[in-house]
């Protein structure tokens, strides 16, 4: 893992997303795309930035897989290798003025989210300069090789390794 941090903030635009996909495949974040979109995009097509990033994987041999603890694996497992890991960001936390002036516009009642690398339960790297990390943990992505099935290995109990599968 080589620890890339995001350089544009604010949403729309803040690319803590593609920091993390570049710090977990190591490679410059010139070479990952801002996956979001901006508000033209997600007004047109519902924002399917999903889509985007498996198709930009595919090509690279990659595929990705979407968790919601306890929705689609059990509330405490968590990949022991780095992986993406979203919640609810520290800035959340700002008044609507501080959020104005460092760019945040969010809708009412959404909550500003973030991505940051985790391994485990373990924050390893946060691509925001503050390195605050995240409030909560709501989910999590795990990228994998094509030629391997949807799933992951978890430590339960630091001494067993387990496989939880499952379609994103």
């Amino acid at each position: 893992m080589r620890p890339v941090d995001q350089t544009v903030f604010g949403v729309p635009g803040g690319n803590c997303f593609s920091a993390c996909v570049a710090t977990i495949l190591e490679c410059d974040l010139t070479e990952v795309p801002y996956f979001m979109g901006g508000p033209e995009e997600w007004e047109r097509d519902g924002g399917k930035w999903w889509e985007r990033f498996q198709a930009w994987l595919e090509p690279r041999g990659l595929a990705a897989d979407y968790y919601q603890p306890g929705k689609n694996c059990a509330r405490k497992h968590r990949p022991n290798f780095p992986h993406l890991l979203g919640g609810r960001s520290p800035r959340d936390l700002l008044t609507d003025e501080e959020k104005l002036a460092l760019g945040i516009v969010m809708p009412a009642g959404e909550d500003l989210l973030h991505s940051v690398v985790a391994v485990g339960h373990e924050v390893v790297h946060d691509p925001h300069p503050s390195r605050a990390g995240l409030l909560d943990h709501r989910d999590f992505i795990v990228i994998r090789s094509i030629h391997d099935r949807p799933g992951f290995s978890y430590d339960a109990s630091d001494s067993a390794a387990h496989d939880v599968g499952g379609e994103a």
